[in-house]
């Protein structure tokens, strides 16, 4: 079996704006550099999988249905721009729940590589915008790479505000 090189995506601050419990697909705003560095990502060969804390359904701001339909349309708008993502996993939980799945635990990421064992996780990476993203990929092994507008007080391999200088750099760290 090939391996293949994948980049796990953070969905609000890291994707889309975070409009702090964006609840209707008409909210959806995509940042600096998301449509074009995604394009580039998917030209060279990378998998793309999103991992998201959606507490929103678990403190009762919307339902899983109007996750899915925000989910949705995002997929639909990449989808046209020619870029899929191969899996996505959310985590709905409130973070009182203390489940395995909100970042920074491991189980989203889990589930993905139990799924895709062909993922090289050498060639790896998490795209993100908060710390707790950045621990998830130190516990998985993905190189760790943040959206700041600043430099961060925790350890990360690389940091930018733009999306699209992030996956040139991604694209230049894994390919041999």
């Amino acid at each position: 079996m090939a391996l293949i090189p994948a980049v796990f995506l953070d969905r609000d601050g890291t994707i889309i704006e975070d409009k702090h419990y964006l609840n209707t697909p008409e909210q959806i705003r995509y940042l600096k550099g998301v449509r074009e560095g995604l394009v580039l990502l998917k030209q060279h060969g990378f998998e793309l999988f999103v991992v998201s804390n959606q507490s929103g359904v678990g403190r009762g701001y919307f339902g899983f249905e109007m996750m899915r339909r925000i989910n949705r349309q995002i997929e639909l708008d990449m989808h046209s721009w020619g870029v899929s993502i191969t899996q996505s996993e959310f985590c709905p939980h409130h973070p009182n729940e203390r489940c395995g799945c909100r970042k920074p635990g491991t189980a989203m990421f889990e589930r993905i590589f139990h799924l895709h064992p062909e993922i090289d996780l050498s060639r790896s990476f998490m795209v993100g915008d908060s710390k707790r993203d950045m621990v998830s990929a130190e516990k998985i092994g993905l190189k760790k790479v943040l959206l700041s507008t600043g430099p961060p007080n925790f350890d990360v391999d690389y940091w930018t505000p733009d999306f699209f200088d992030a996956a040139r750099w991604i694209i230049q760290k894994a390919m041999p």
